[in-house]
């Protein structure tokens, strides 16, 4: 056993008594990187000037092994002022228990038990990842389980159910100099030749009631969240093209709670103008609680997850953004606000200012705003995206709902067979047909600058109701068939008169489901009777069987990505199809698409890599479901962050298209390839998962570097 050892660091934190704005901290006593080994403590002192504010305690804490990571023990003793740091402090971040998530029936472990904190023993301070070589299977390996949440969506939120405990101390402390003192203690004989690692620990204290901070808006916050001192404060900057949206966030917290908060911009000058504040929208987060009862599927999908929450925090998800008015706070929560900026019309150049929270007409807080428009100008993205969408044109809701798709980078809208039937009759034995809810539809979409291009017409359920109660016959029997071919030849012709190149979707999603495909099959040899074109969502042994008489098939990305990473799962969707047929003959692809988690990667980055023309999303607001892109209620349209990130993936795309066409013009199509692709490495990973957030700032940055240089040439 190691030689219990004590020593004792004594640092006097320098602390001037100076004017705070409000809103920030001021650090008293930071250090990182300590090590204690079994037995040893560590102590070190801090001043205090004034007793005021709010003063926080941080610490980030592992026992250090040397690879993979295990579950953990109660080791860590924390006194200040030679009084024992205990549950009266905290932890306000994190829950009183902590759930091992490799053994979910085990139970909780409370994080605090005879006098000492418990304690992960980890490599790498990111849960339930390990990868132990000589363990098959390794237990504490959850990322698939997890949804990688632990690596990307959930990722801070991870570090802080394990890793970092925040405790409010003013009750322990005393103005003038205080003592901190931290010591290890239990570890088992086969484990105490490691360190108990304390990463950071910081004391701060606030100044005013609430605190501003922010993280990367894809990186979920949540009502519980606590920011850690490096997220305090940080001004928000935004750097964008001339036609582009982009989105910033930041959060505040408060230990008390505070209502009737307003936000608010100030003027933001610069380049010679002001920046026009109705070009900044300001949202409130809206957070859901799912249920296994309210929605059984996404609950469980919601609690892996968040698997090592308790039951009343899990299945609350960030969702919807709402208008802001005003908005309260409770004391011990955060809410984060969001912030779209457009710079449509706005002139290149550098506007700064500050956007600030006040209540009943004092300031609370306030951060410094800059806004850089960059003197670049987009292409349309070279995809193009599509949703499946069922309202009629002509109210303003549906006209609002019509131009936030415009504005999100959506191009088309499915042209469904329920809203828009073209009406069948009998007249003294023709066949009539009346457009009128068929064209006024299709017209309202290209009004507002959709379906411009291909368009999918179905599924074509109501129209061969109607064509089985004329003929008084069913698929296959020759009356139906000649009055379905005589349908669509006659609604083909007045889509090509109008100029409108209608696809005709007969079956949704029909393979793998035997009497499906043999339906699908008669009426795809119709609709190639009737000279009209065919589109079917559908798998990869799905679109070989069909391809003789489908011309668009809309496969799942998911093939598509097995296709191309080379990892075909043989089951019963691809049977025996060869990856490179999917690859050769997948143009179209669609995915679900969900108001939370983020979908920036497939609409971005991996969009460019699948190469095809263009993704159909599920759905943008389908009944008005919370769990799809938008939502409506009364009156207003309530976005959400997975549509917000959507948005931002279809702008990634849009800058390595523009500096794919100024590379092709220079050094051919074959070169720009090359190089783009080789640029593009850091977000195109090999392994085919998405890549840290960091990367997507680090990555557009480099894409507007590289343009700003190429066309200053």
């Amino acid at each position: 056993m190691r030689k219990i050892v004590n020593f004792i660091i004594l640092i006097l934190a320098f602390f001037v008594g100076v004017s705070w704005a409000a809103g920030t901290i001021e650090t008293l006593y930071s250090d990182e990187n300590a090590y204690l080994y079994e037995g040893q403590s560590q102590e070190s002192t801090f001043v205090v000037e004034q007793l005021d504010g709010e003063i926080y305690l941080w610490l980030t804490v592992r026992l250090k092994i040397n690879g993979g990571e295990s579950w953990g023990s109660h080791l860590l003793s924390l006194r200040i002022n030679d009084q024992l740091v205990d549950m009266a402090a905290g932890p306000i971040n994190r829950e009183g228990e902590i759930k091992n998530v490799a053994y979910p029936n085990n139970n909780p472990e409370p994080v605090f038990k005879d006098g000492k904190w418990f304690v992960r023993y980890d490599s790498d301070y990111i849960a339930w990842n390990g990868k132990v070589p000589a363990q098959a299977g390794d237990p504490y390996n959850k990322v698939s389980y997890l949804y990688r949440a632990n690596e990307l969506i959930n990722k801070e939120d991870f570090v802080q159910q394990n890793y970092v405990y925040t405790f409010r101390i003013g009750h322990l402390l005393k103005q003038g100099v205080n003592k901190i003192q931290l010591s290890c203690s239990g570890l088992p004989d086969f484990l105490q030749d490691y360190p108990l690692e304390i990463k950071q620990l910081s004391i701060a204290q606030q100044q005013g009631n609430v605190v501003l901070w922010s993280r990367d808006f894809m990186d979920a916050i949540y009502p519980w969240s606590v920011p850690m001192p490096k997220e305090v404060a940080r001004p928000l900057n935004v750097r964008l093209s001339q036609n582009e949206y982009e989105p910033v966030t930041f959060a505040c917290f408060s230990p008390v709670a505070l209502d009737d908060i307003t936000v608010e911009v100030g003027s933001l000058v610069g380049a010679g103008s002001v920046f026009p504040q109705d070009q900044i929208r300001l949202q409130l987060v809206e957070y859901k609680k799912w249920t296994a009862q309210n929605t059984p599927e996404r609950y469980k999908m919601l609690s892996q997850m968040q698997a090592g929450l308790g039951a009343a925090r899990q299945g609350i998800t960030p969702q919807m953004l709402v208008s802001i008015s005003e908005f309260d706070l409770p004391g011990g929560e955060s809410r984060q606000i969001w912030l779209t900026v457009n710079s449509d019309g706005v002139k290149a150049g550098l506007y700064q200012g500050s956007i600030s929270l006040r209540r009943r007409g004092q300031q609370l807080a306030s951060l410094p705003i800059s806004i850089e428009v960059l003197p670049i100008t987009l292409p349309e993205s070279p995809v193009r995206f599509g949703a499946w969408f069922t309202e009629r044109p002509g109210t303003p809701m549906v006209t609002a709902q019509l131009q936030d798709l415009k504005e999100h980078g959506y191009s088309f809208v499915s042209v469904d067979c329920y809203t828009a039937t073209p009406q069948l009759a009998l007249e003294r034995g023709e066949l009539t047909i009346d457009y009128s809810s068929f064209d006024a539809v299709i017209e309202g979409y290209q009004k507002e600058g959709l379906n411009l291009g291909p368009m999918m017409f179905g599924i074509l359920t109501p129209l061969i109701k109607q064509i089985e109660n004329i003929s008084g016959a069913k698929l296959g029997e020759e009356a139906f068939d000649n009055l379905f071919v005589k349908t669509i030849c006659d609604i083909n012709k007045h889509a090509l008169a109008k100029g409108w190149d209608l696809y005709f979707a007969p079956i949704d999603e029909p393979h793998p489901y035997p009497d499906k495909m043999e339906q699908e099959q008669q009426y795809l040899a119709l609709l190639k009777r009737a000279g009209a074109k065919s589109f079917s969502t559908i798998t990869p042994a799905g679109a070989y069987t069909l391809s003789p008489n489908l011309d668009l098939s809309c496969i799942g990305y998911n093939f598509l990505e097995e296709a191309l990473s080379g990892k075909p799962k043989q089951d019963l969707y691809w049977e025996d199809v060869e990856p490179q047929w999917v690859i050769d003959n997948t143009k179209w692809i669609y995915k679900q698409i969900r108001s939370f988690p983020f979908d920036r990667y497939y609409h971005g980055y991996m969009a460019y890599r699948f190469g095809v023309e263009a993704l159909m999303g599920f759905a943008y607001n389908w009944t008005s479901q919370d769990w799809y892109v938008v939502r409506v209620e009364g009156n207003e349209l309530k976005g959400s962050v997975g549509w917000e990130s959507i948005r931002e993936g279809i702008d990634d795309l849009r800058y390595v298209e523009l500096l794919r066409q100024i590379w092709t013009q220079q050094y051919g199509e074959a070169e720009a390839k090359a190089k783009l692709d080789e640029l593009l490495q850091p977000v195109l990973t090999t392994s085919w998962d998405e890549p840290e957030y960091q990367e997507y700032s680090k990555m557009k940055a480099l894409l507007q570097d590289k343009i700003l240089a190429e066309l200053s040439k």
